[in-house]
């Protein structure tokens, strides 16, 4: 669909899903990675991704690989390009003003 409602194409494409969660507006989404360390405890399996628009990060979790969860959003007031997993549990972004910020999970 495009941004006013109106539909792009009027077609269907053979072999493409319906995504299970997005945005309305869009938080014009940077970059996204997906937890795989155990380390991380309850933040294990989750998304995060970065929003250009909303200057932040957004925690989601997937259930059932079927449905999404927002959990939260975590505010960097800039917009952020870029995010990294470093070591011991230190995660890394990258903002568009040239900025780079170290967090971890709560």
């Amino acid at each position: 669909m495009n941004y006013d409602d109106t539909n792009i194409s009027n077609q269907s494409h053979e072999g493409f899903e319906k995504p299970i969660y997005y945005w309305d507006p869009s938080i014009a989404t940077s970059d996204l990675i997906l937890l795989k360390d155990k380390n991380h405890n309850s933040w294990f399996k989750n998304l995060l991704v970065a929003g250009l628009k909303t200057e932040g990060i957004h925690r989601l979790k997937i259930r059932d690989d079927q449905t999404v969860e927002e959990l939260e959003f975590i505010p960097i007031g800039e917009r952020v390009r870029d995010i990294c997993e470093g070591l011991n549990g230190i995660f890394y972004i990258s903002t568009d003003a040239g900025q780079i910020y170290q967090f971890t999970p709560k």
